[in-house]
């Protein structure tokens, strides 16, 4: 290989060094012993084709439905230390079926809906946030790989308060979110990307529309890899088409019966109830319908299934938090003007 060859091979490794997510950088740092600042002078071509394996691996385009994994598929060895002891835990994401599953079996406090309440007692509304937000990562958990025990997500926070420290609760769910697609920085890189020095003057509306819908890149990061998604903006018409044709149900139609004062003169009334169970699964069901029409005309591909609830089916096994910040990002792709997205 002459010079100019290895200047191309270089310049290569280096590139896709320096594109990968920092801890992923970090990793082929530590593994090939390069100095800290990731520079790839001083190595030979077998050590810079070895980074340019080692960066492909850890990047997945998903550009077919199976690239993009299962949650059951999506595992990861947690190492942690529990009372001085080091414990090694085997973790899954949290699918969507498994997301709603934990949202049907858990009511939210009703403290947490009305601020009026909350605001006469903060002591109370503090309690019954951190308590329902504790049963929401317990239950979590124990869908993923640590069996809590306990018949009801009452029966397992009760037990967790005894047994389990709010630190082991926060790292074990923590590992959790970031399995299932809940992590703290999503990238949003609109493709081919123009040099700053070319700049198109617009003189027309029609000129804009044309940038507004240039396609971008989704990245997520998780456990040593970084996936991708093709995507292409959806317009404000085409998103309230959707919403059009699966309407989310209407709360005030759900309702539950309270009763105030003694028993001899109570008066019982009928009150909207957030936490009906068929709002709450009407919801989930709109809100993923919505998903499958939103991806199969956003995404490089289609969603597998030939209905509607097939579709919603295949969607209901991936990691929950691909499914909600990948909606999320393509409702909002046309607006991102930085590489950096905060979610």
């Amino acid at each position: 290989m002459d010079e100019q060859e290895m200047e191309a091979l270089r310049s290569d490794a280096q590139a896709r060094l320096n594109d990968l997510y920092p801890p992923e950088q970090d990793a082929i740092v530590r593994a090939l012993d390069l100095p800290a600042s990731g520079v790839v002078d001083g190595l030979d071509e077998a050590g810079l084709r070895d980074i340019i394996r080692r960066a492909a691996a850890m990047r997945v385009i998903v550009d077919a439905p199976e690239k993009w994994p299962a949650a059951s598929d999506v595992t990861y060895e947690h190492v942690t230390t529990v009372g001085g002891q080091r414990v090694k835990v085997g973790l899954t994401a949290l699918s969507v079926e498994g997301d709603t599953d934990i949202t049907m079996a858990v009511r939210r406090p009703s403290i947490l809906y009305d601020m009026t309440e909350a605001q006469g007692d903060p002591a109370a509304f503090g309690d019954a946030r951190d308590g329902y937000s504790r049963t929401l990562a317990l239950m979590a958990i124990d869908r993923c790989g640590v069996t809590i025990p306990g018949d009801t997500p009452e029966d397992k926070l009760e037990w967790a308060d005894e047994h389990l420290s709010v630190g082991v609760i926060n790292d074990f769910d923590r590992v959790i979110q970031g399995l299932s697609g809940y992590p703290t920085v999503e990238w949003a890189i609109p493709e081919d990307r123009p040099d700053e020095t070319d700049i198109a003057a617009a003189t027309s509306a029609t000129v804009l529309a044309q940038y507004i819908d240039r396609p971008a890149t989704f990245r997520l990061h998780r456990a040593g890899r970084t996936y991708e998604w093709r995507v292409k903006h959806l317009s404000p018409a085409a998103k309230r088409r959707i919403d059009t044709e699966y309407p989310m149900p209407n709360p005030g139609d759900y309702k539950r019966r309270t009763q105030t004062g003694p028993k001899t003169v109570a008066q019982v009334k009928m009150e909207p109830d957030p936490e009906h169970p068929k709002l709450k699964a009407l919801t989930a069901q709109c809100t993923l319908h919505r998903c499958v029409r939103t991806f199969d005309q956003a995404l490089s591909f289609e969603i597998p299934g030939q209905t509607i609830e097939a579709k919603a089916d295949w969607l209901r096994g991936r990691p929950a938090g691909d499914v909600a910040q990948l909606k999320m990002f393509v409702d909002d792709a046309g607006d991102y003007q930085n590489e950096l997205a905060f979610f």
